[in-house]
């Protein structure tokens, strides 16, 4: 069933204080053995935009919350170690976010459980001196069965689809911009569970409500328009019709 959804920035924040007001308080993965009372996980994983994710991280600072932002380094969307990135994420940090590593196991051959901790492991060095921070939080991107199923532990790390937040506590995403059952609103409202991981995906989330199509060729307009900011940095003399293209690139 299509579900009528306001996937907005506004409704977002709204949605923050709502949760602040029935009591809910955002932690953050390591407190969550140790706080008493009602809570929320948030949670990003960075598939596509860190230009989405800075604006939602705004938002949560305003609103006084904590969220962790999971990133890739094998993302086809952007490059962690680019200056570009890299002063968003200082940027988002800066507001008091948590940084963590969203690994996608499909990038790399392997056969053993010690094979996969050696490779995620090696991502977490990279992306810890990247950041000058130790990462301790793990998100897969697009869990399998095996990963669902095993509650995988890592030394060092959280996994956010280990059993005690995947299935002992509430868990609710917002995947390919609908709810898969209730909405976040409808669970807060009716208070049904205490404690909840929240995945929110930035992409989605848009001054003006739409759908998902219509957020897609935003994210398309406003990284050809990147694309083309770079080319103009890094070339002389840059073409005048490529100059009158990014000026007509409009952002959404």
């Amino acid at each position: 069933m299509e579900q009528h959804y306001e996937f907005t920035l506004k409704h977002y924040q709204t949605l923050l204080k709502k949760a602040k007001q029935s009591n809910y308080t955002f932690i953050n993965y390591e407190d969550y053995e140790k706080f008493n009372g009602k809570y929320i996980i948030l949670r990003h994983d960075i598939d596509i935009s860190l230009e989405k994710a800075l604006e939602m991280a705004k938002i949560e600072s305003l609103e006084g919350i904590s969220a962790t932002y999971f990133l890739m380094l094998t993302s086809e969307f952007y490059n962690v170690l680019s200056p570009y990135a890299r002063k968003i994420v200082e940027e988002m940090s800066s507001l008091g976010h948590q940084i963590g590593l969203h690994f996608d196991p499909t990038t790399y051959h392997y056969s053993t459980k010690e094979e996969l901790e050696n490779i995620i492991q090696q991502e977490v060095q990279i992306l810890s001196s990247i950041i000058q921070k130790k990462v301790t939080t793990l998100s897969f991107h697009r869990p399998s069965k095996e990963v669902l199923e095993n509650n995988y532990q890592f030394e060092g790390l959280i996994n956010t689809y280990s059993h005690v937040f995947f299935k002992d506590i509430k868990y609710i995403s917002d995947s390919r911009k609908r709810w898969r059952e209730e909405t976040i609103d409808e669970l807060i409202e009716k208070e049904l569970f205490s404690h909840i991981q929240l995945l929110i995906h930035p992409i989605w989330w848009e001054s003006e409500n739409g759908t998902l199509n219509d957020s897609i060729s935003h994210f398309i307009e406003q990284h050809n328009r990147h694309l083309f900011e770079k080319f103009s940095n890094n070339i002389s003399n840059f073409p005048l019709e490529f100059k009158k293209k990014l000026d007509s690139i409009k952002i959404k």
